[in-house]
C-alpha cells in the first residue's frame, strides 16, 4: 500500500500539472469590462505615448528653473487650455492637469509662492520640479503587460489609456464536478460537497458545470469520468477515492490514465488522489 505523500509534495506535484496544461487553452477577444479576472494570451506593446505634454503635478506657476526671482506673472492657464509660452523671465499661474507652457520647465507649489502685484518670488528649483514628464508613464513599443498576465480593474484603466478597447484572453477554465457514492446518487445524503466545490470554481472564474452523481460501480463511474474528460479541462469527483471496497476512483484513474498521487499526510482530506 503506498504511503501518504507530505502536503508540501502534493501542492508541488499540482503546480507542476498546472505549468504544464494551465495555459493549453482558445482564447477569445472580449471588452475591457468583461477582461477582470481573465488572463491575456498574448503581450501588449504601447503603440502610443503617455502623457503627450509635459502636464503640471501641483498647482502653483510654471517658469524657467534657469531663471532668478522675482519674475512677471503673464496670466494663468487651466487643465484643459491650449499650450501657451512664456519668455524667460516670465511665469505663469497654473493648476494641477494643465500643459505646461513651452519654455518652463518647473512648477514653484502656490504655497511656496509669495506674489506681490503680479510678481512672483520664491526659491529655485531643480529642472522638471512638480512636472509629469512627457512619456514619463510610457513610450512607443514599450511593454505594457506580459502574456498570462491577470487583469484587475487598474489593468483596464491603463489598457484604455492606449485606446484599446478589447483583449484577447484565455478562456476560462471549463470544470466539471462529479459526485460518487450510492448514498448521494439515491438522495440518502444532501450532495453539500458539490455545492461547496461549484462555488469555489465560480468565485476562481471558471465554467462551472454540475455534470451528475453516480452510483458506487465500476464501469459506470468509469464511463462519467471519461466521458466528462473529453468536455471539461479540469474534472472534480467526490468519494470513491479511499481504501473501501467500492471506492474506485483511483484504480480507475490508474487504468484510464495517470495517477499523480493518491492520498496526502493530511487530516482531515487525506483521501486525496490527482491523475
Amino acid at each position: 500500500m503506498n504511503s501518504p505523500i507530505a502536503l508540501e509534495d502534493a501542492l508541488e506535484k499540482i503546480r507542476m500539472l498546472k505549468n504544464n496544461y494551465y495555459f493549453r487553452r482558445e482564447s477569445e477577444d472580449i471588452t475591457l469590462i468583461d477582461s477582470i479576472g481573465r488572463e491575456l494570451s498574448e503581450t501588449i506593446f504601447a503603440n502610443s505615448i503617455s502623457p503627450e505634454f509635459d502636464i503640471a503635478a501641483m498647482d502653483g506657476f510654471a517658469f524657467n528653473c534657469e531663471d532668478k526671482f522675482p519674475l512677471k506673472i503673464m496670466g494663468k492657464v487651466f487643465a484643459g487650455d491650449n499650450l501657451l509660452r512664456i519668455k524667460r523671465g516670465e511665469a505663469l499661474a497654473i493648476t494641477t492637469g494643465a500643459l505646461l507652457p513651452e519654455g518652463a520647465n518647473a512648477v514653484l507649489k502656490i504655497e511656496d509662492a509669495d506674489v506681490k502685484n503680479d510678481i512672483l518670488f520664491g526659491n529655485t528649483l531643480p529642472e522638471w520640479k512638480n512636472v509629469f514628464i512627457k512619456g514619463s508613464d510610457y513610450r512607443e513599443g514599450d511593454m505594457i503587460f506580459e502574456r498570462h498576465h491577470r487583469i484587475m480593474p487598474q489593468s483596464t484603466a491603463l489598457l484604455y489609456s492606449l485606446g484599446i478597447e478589447k483583449v484577447s484572453v484565455y478562456k476560462k477554465l471549463r470544470t466539471g464536478i462529479i459526485s460518487t457514492g450510492t448514498e448521494i446518487h439515491n438522495g440518502t445524503i444532501k450532495n453539500t460537497n458539490a455545492v461547496l466545490i461549484q462555488g469555489f470554481m465560480n468565485e476562481l472564474g471558471c465554467e462551472s458545470t454540475f455534470i451528475g452523481t453516480v452510483p458506487d460501480d465500476y464501469e459506470e463511474t468509469k464511463k462519467m469520468l471519461l466521458d466528462s474528460c473529453e468536455k471539461y479541462d479540469i474534472v472534480f469527483s467526490t468519494g470513491g477515492v479511499s481504501v473501501g471496497e467500492r471506492d474506485y476512483v483511483s484504480d480507475i484513474i490508474k487504468e484510464i490514465g495517470e495517477l499523480v498521487f493518491h492520498k496526502v499526510a493530511i487530516r482531515p482530506g487525506k483521501p486525496l488522489a490527482v491523475g
